[in-house]
Formats: C-alpha cells, structure tokens, sequence
C-alpha cells in the first residue's frame, strides 16, 4: 500500500500524542543531562584537587528536541480545510508511527539521560517530582517511538 486516507481530527490526535510522547522524552533528558553534567564536572574538580590534569572537555552530547517537526504538522492539520487527507508511506510512518528519519539519534542521544532525569530530582531543570509514575509515563512514551 502506498497511500492511505485518513480523517484529519483522527491524525491530529495521533501526532498531538507523539508530541507529547517526545516532549517528556526530552523534559525527562534534560533533566539528566544537568545530573550528569554536575556529576562530570565534580569528576574533575576532585582530580584538580588531587592536582591531577583533568580533561578540558565535557563528553557528553546535549538532548535532542524535534518539537518544531510535530508542531508544524499540528499547525497544517489545524489549518486544513479538508476532513480527510492522504497520507504516502513516509507521511504516515512519520505522522502515526512515530517513526522520523531521527527517531534513532533521537532516542541513542535522549533515553539514557531522560531514564536518569526521570530517576533523580530535577529541581527546576526539567522534571519535577521524579517518582516511579514518572518513571512509567517515560517508558509509556519510549513505547510510542518503538
């Protein structure tokens, strides 16, 4: 199958769900990225205090948002006049699969910092109140890009 028609509002309701599926992903990664950039840098200021050489640099990678991609397609199907609109393959993977052209970046870069924000507190830096449902809405949502 090629293409598929589909009825707008439906679409719409799908991909608000994958927004919000991505947005705690990157909430929950932002969080733990900041843990583990705290944690990095004591790291190095114990070998500074050993008058050890520390390395110069931070490795590790900043968490990944797509948000504008979802919100441009929320935007089109809002403004459609249309009840129905035709979806080709890559649309619909992407739409209602959640499945991007970024979707693994994504997640290698996200899932171990958003597993880590979703464990610790996060203070004002991302998530609040980290707690196991909290653990269970990011898994839920890991879900949706699988």
């Amino acid at each position: 199958m090629d293409q598929v028609t589909v009825e707008v509002r439906q679409l719409l309701d799908r991909v608000r769900e994958n927004k919000e599926a991505h947005d705690l992903i990157y909430q929950a990664a932002v969080a733990g990225y900041w843990e583990t950039a705290q944690e990095e840098l004591e790291k190095k200021l114990e070998q500074v205090a050993r008058r050890e050489v520390p390395s110069n640099v931070l490795n590790i990678q900043y968490p990944v948002s797509h948000a504008e991609d979802y919100e441009t397609a929320i935007v089109m199907l809002e403004m459609s006049v249309q009840d129905q609109v035709t979806l080709d393959q890559r649309s619909f993977a992407q739409l209602v699969l959640n499945k991007w052209n970024w979707t693994q970046a994504f997640l290698q870069v996200n899932t171990l910092y958003a597993m880590k924000g979703a464990q610790g507190p996060a203070g004002d830096r991302g998530l609040q109140g980290a707690s196991p449902a909290v653990q269970k809405q990011i898994d839920a949502a890991l879900g949706k890009f699988r």
